[in-house]
């Protein structure tokens, strides 16, 4: 994830420099966003919020550049999941 995040964010989301629980609010992919880490488990992930109105255009944007690095984006439902 760090490596996707790398290519249109401004915050450096290596787990080394982001622990978990970490807060950033930053650009991305021209966007204003607060970019949360929330590891699950052995998982690092990412909760990335933007305003509703991109939110479109921005997931459009993570998913165009996951596909690149085979990675995975998963919803609210997996969270809850894996968390009951």
């Amino acid at each position: 994830a760090p490596e996707i995040f790398s290519t249109f964010c401004e915050v450096d989301l290596r787990t080394n420099k982001f622990s978990n629980h970490m807060i950033a609010q930053t650009s991305l992919a021209r966007l204003g966003a607060i970019i949360i880490r929330y590891d699950i488990e052995h998982l690092t992930t990412y909760l990335v919020l933007v305003e509703s109105l991109s939110m479109e255009y921005c997931w459009d944007c993570l998913h165009d550049a996951i596909q690149d690095y085979s990675g995975h984006m998963i919803g609210w439902s997996t969270l809850t999941i894996s968390q009951a």
